[in-house]
């Protein structure tokens, strides 16, 4: 069963949806209008007016695709700053202090002190 409507109808729908930001579904359901016969409308309209056209540009590929490479080439950098600075903590063989019980404001904060530096327990526990 094929139905026809009205090109105001048509108008006016689109006009809810595009221009006053109404949902295409709650729309097509308050006219009783299938809703993949809106988005077809919506669909045109676009068409129609510029607004949705999909393009092939090639520099958007190449620039996307430089953009893919620079990612893959910073996150093998990232790889191996950490496992450097891994080594790097492991060499100077740092140990992080606790703050003492109850003082946990902005003014107190853990400090990083190099083992060799640190005074070696001797007491008993």
């Amino acid at each position: 069963m094929l139905t026809r409507y009205t090109p105001e109808l048509k108008e006016m729908v689109i006009d809810l949806i595009i221009h006053q930001h109404q949902s295409t579904s709650k729309t097509a359901k308050e006219f009783g209008i299938p809703l993949k016969t809106v988005e077809k409308w919506i669909t045109t309209y676009n068409k129609d007016h510029g607004i949705y056209v999909k393009t092939y540009d090639p520099a958007t590929k190449m620039e996307t695709q430089q953009l893919v490479k620079t990612i893959i080439a910073l996150r093998k950098e990232n790889k191996k700053l950490r496992k450097e600075l891994v080594k790097t903590i492991d060499r100077y063989n740092m140990v992080i202090t606790k703050l003492p019980p109850g003082k946990h404001g902005r003014h107190y904060k853990p400090m990083v002190i190099p083992a060799d530096l640190m005074e070696k327990d001797t007491s008993d526990h």
